[in-house]
């Protein structure tokens, strides 16, 4: 029996796993299936579902779910030197400070790369020497990632932020020591994890050589 499943991209969900037979032929499929779709809030960022589904098992039940009005989202990691400036930012939904990197929504009027400088410039005032995509997370919906490699952190102000964001600072992590659980216990981020881990893969030799 031979078994064949979805590519599986780093903090996305996957859609299915399916099953074939020596033939080729379904022998299990293993999708929710949606039988309504019900919305029960929206607003201008995002819509909220109690929808009724059907389980791979056959049970009826219902699925809560959201997804953002964005089209997609950007998250961008500066370093310098090989250290990560995150930025502070209180996240009412959890009722605590985190160190993330900059992110936001896109638009549909701009692209990827030209929100994620939106974003860098609003929330650190920082101009990046290069910039680098670092692939994307998420299925339905899908978050750009980019590192960007900065020389001089001057300028660095949150005077630009929006009036609804709630960054207070800013905070210099050794990528050396970000493994250790105890510095790093305030970066609980996923697009924040992902991006580091990324760029320590991509550098490990000029990181921890």
């Amino acid at each position: 029996m031979k078994i064949h499943s979805n590519f599986f991209k780093v903090g996305s969900t996957p859609a299915r796993f399916t099953q074939f037979g020596a033939e080729g032929k379904l022998i299990l499929d293993g999708i929710i299936k949606t039988i309504k779709e019900i919305k029960v809030y929206e607003n201008e960022f995002i819509d909220v579902y109690d929808d009724i589904v059907s389980f791979p098992s056959g049970k009826v039940g219902t699925y809560f779910r959201s997804r953002w009005r964005a089209p997609y989202g950007v998250a961008i990691l500066p370093v310098i030197n090989n250290t990560a400036l995150l930025v502070k930012n209180y996240r009412y939904s959890e009722k605590a400070f985190s160190y993330e990197v900059p992110q936001g929504f896109g638009s549909k009027d701009s692209t990827p790369f030209d929100d994620a400088l939106r974003e860098l410039s609003e929330e650190t005032g920082l101009k990046p020497n290069s910039i680098q995509s670092y692939g994307t997370v998420g299925h339905d919906f899908v978050t750009h990632l980019f590192l960007a490699i900065i020389s001089d952190s001057k300028e660095l102000s949150t005077e630009h932020k929006e009036d609804t964001e709630a960054i207070s600072g800013f905070h210099y992590f050794n990528l050396k020591e970000i493994v250790d659980e105890e510095k790093s216990k305030f970066i609980y981020d996923q697009n924040t994890k992902i991006l580091i881990q990324k760029y320590c893969l991509r550098n490990y030799s000029n990181i921890f050589g």
